[in-house]
């Protein structure tokens, strides 16, 4: 399924919800990161991203999640 407006989850911008819509790494399936699950990005430096997928808090490789292609959600951040 095509999405117009994905990015990688490595630009996401802190303080905003995002959908993630292509996980192609099965190891964050593990952690909720799957096709459908809303993330919320609390913060984010030059090597990693600190995230909210429900109420378990992760930080998560930049070189990882420039895999991880997201849409920004409707809902209002966490």
């Amino acid at each position: 399924m095509k999405f117009e407006n994905t990015i990688p989850l490595s630009d996401a911008l802190i303080n905003n919800n995002y959908k993630i819509v292509d996980n192609p790494n099965q190891k964050y399936f593990e952690l909720g990161l799957y096709n459908g699950s809303e993330v919320y990005i609390f913060k984010t430096n030059d090597r990693n991203l600190v995230i909210a997928v429900g109420a378990s808090r992760y930080i998560i490789p930049k070189k990882v999640a420039k895999h991880i292609m997201v849409i920004r959600s409707e809902y209002p951040p966490l």
